[in-house]
């Protein structure tokens, strides 16, 4: 990257900030769970474990016995289902805002993203 601090970084560079954070704040949503892994390697395998259930497919009804994960998601959906909706959204909403509001300010982040969408609209 040249000396213009006001220039955006390449995608790869753009893409590797924006991953950071993603994987930073998951971790921190787990910690906020009650789940934290000590090492990079804990680490490492909480977030392919999150990747891998992304590919799981949504509808298979038999795997839940199986699955602590897919049992404690449909738990939790049920629980969800009991509370105003408006409520959960409304504390997501707050969530999204807090984070938005700490980004803004990060002069990396912000041109990370800003290089991916013009990668993105190009």
């Amino acid at each position: 990257m040249s000396a213009n601090a006001n220039e955006l970084p390449d995608i790869e560079a753009a893409v590797t900030t924006l991953d950071s954070v993603y994987c930073q704040r998951f971790l921190d949503k787990m910690a906020e769970y009650g789940y934290s892994p000590q090492t990079d390697a804990e680490r490492l395998a909480m977030l392919q474990t999150a990747v891998q259930l992304d590919a799981v497919p949504a509808e298979q009804p038999s795997q839940a016995l199986q699955s602590p994960y897919i049992y404690a998601n449909e738990k939790l959906a049920s629980v969800l289902g009991r509370h105003s909706v408006a409520n959960v959204q409304q504390a997501a909403e707050n969530d999204r805002a807090g984070i938005a509001q700490a980004l803004a300010s990060d002069t990396e982040f912000y041109k990370a993203a800003m290089a991916v969408l013009t990668a993105d609209n190009s």
